[in-house]
């Protein structure tokens, strides 16, 4: 999920809207879930990154310039 940036999210809403959980409730699960997993897989490429020692000018596996465009375009273009 980390690599793909679904979260589980495609999966999570059908089976709790299934479970009778009001749509809405079920995407607030679904979204803390996503961030969740999001985190842990942020903290795992960049642990993963140091202990390999393979990368130098990123912030473990995670090259810091990308991930400033991509979170930047993203906040402006969500809406």
């Amino acid at each position: 999920s980390g690599l793909v940036g679904i979260g589980g999210g495609a999966l999570t809403v059908p089976f709790l809207s299934r479970m009778r959980l009001p749509v809405r409730q079920a995407i607030a699960i679904s979204s803390l879930g996503s961030f969740v997993i999001g985190c842990s897989s942020v903290v795992m490429f960049i642990l993963n990154g140091w202990l390999s020692g393979r990368e130098s000018g990123a912030l473990g596996l995670i090259k810091v310039p990308a991930w400033l465009g991509i979170s930047v375009a993203s906040v402006l273009f969500a809406p």
